[in-house]
């Protein structure tokens, strides 16, 4: 278990319950954001924040994120973009991601 997280049914990341709200890298992000969902994953014993537009929007962006708020990998959108500075990270985040927030707002 993460370290000052009390159990898998309170959303954390980075050691953080609530992310969404007590994380403020990520809280600005997602305050620019309309429909988005939000996955953490451990990869080579650090923890990641991906942020990946919502199913429904066409050529939407998968942006991985450190715990400190550094881009680390981005995959998708109209560029196609697949930079990432971590090998072999995108499949292994498609397998092992699990969700812990969502946000849909209509504008």
């Amino acid at each position: 278990m993460i370290p000052n997280c009390k159990g898998d049914k309170t959303p954390c990341a980075c050691g953080i319950e609530n992310p969404q709200e007590n994380i403020e890298w990520l809280k600005y992000v997602l305050s620019r954001a309309f429909c988005v969902e939000v996955y953490i994953v451990s990869y080579n014993n650090e923890e990641y924040i991906g942020i990946r537009d919502c199913p429904r929007i066409v050529d939407g962006m998968t942006v991985i994120y450190d715990c400190s708020g550094n881009k680390v990998c981005e995959f998708g959108g109209l560029t196609s973009g697949s930079g990432c500075t971590l090998p072999d990270f995108w499949n292994y985040f498609e397998i092992n991601k699990r969700l812990i927030y969502v946000q849909d707002i209509q504008p």
